[in-house]
């Protein structure tokens, strides 16, 4: 392994190259049974695409005992997405769950969030996230992007912003590294 390796921080795949530090996501139903390879990295959470038909079997104390474990890292991907065919109201209900386990844990939260960042905008202004927050296939124009460096939140950009919005992606990390050393957005997760 390189002495800085390439870091995924959310993958669904079982297939990790050894050069890579990855921390594989485990649906919160797929948890109860899963088995765990302690030298690996997890997040655990209820999906906001899997909540119907589990919001009745979504216990916060069971992903509270599965998060809980050392080789978990984060609590997620969990969040809401306007575009899933589930109740918004339900999704913030389970939203709000796991992100009090994660706060209870300490633990970092992994966000799935799409066309529903006004209903993070205010948590952040309001430093509601005890906890750091990763926004998972980030996508946000740069006045967004400008108002959440400093609020204990990380990116995770998806290869489409790369590749298919190359001038969007080049304005934002230009942005981001006039930040600084030792800022929080000096070290974007990619």
């Amino acid at each position: 392994m390189s002495e800085y390796p390439f870091v995924d921080i959310h993958t669904h795949s079982e297939l990790i190259p050894k050069d890579v530090v990855a921390i594989r996501n485990v649906f919160y139903g797929d948890a109860l049974n899963y088995r765990f390879d302690i030298k690996r990295f997890y997040s655990i959470g209820l999906h906001p695409w899997f909540i119907e038909g589990a919001d009745d079997t979504f216990d916060p104390a069971k992903l509270e005992m599965l998060a809980a474990k050392p080789f978990v890292m984060a609590i997620g991907e969990i969040g809401l997405d306007s575009t899933a065919d589930i109740d918004i109201e339900k999704q913030s209900r389970i939203f709000e769950l796991q992100l009090t386990v994660a706060h209870k844990l300490k633990k970092p939260v992994i966000i799935h969030c799409v066309r529903t960042i006004s209903y993070f905008i205010p948590k952040f202004k309001n430093n509601s996230f005890k906890v750091p927050v990763i926004l998972h296939g980030y996508n946000c124009n740069a006045e967004i992007t400008g108002s959440l460096i400093n609020k204990n939140c990380f990116f995770s950009y998806l290869n489409k912003t790369f590749f298919l919005k190359p001038m969007k992606a080049r304005y934002l990390l230009k942005k981001f590294m006039k930040q600084g050393p030792g800022s929080e957005i000096s070290r974007p997760v990619v």
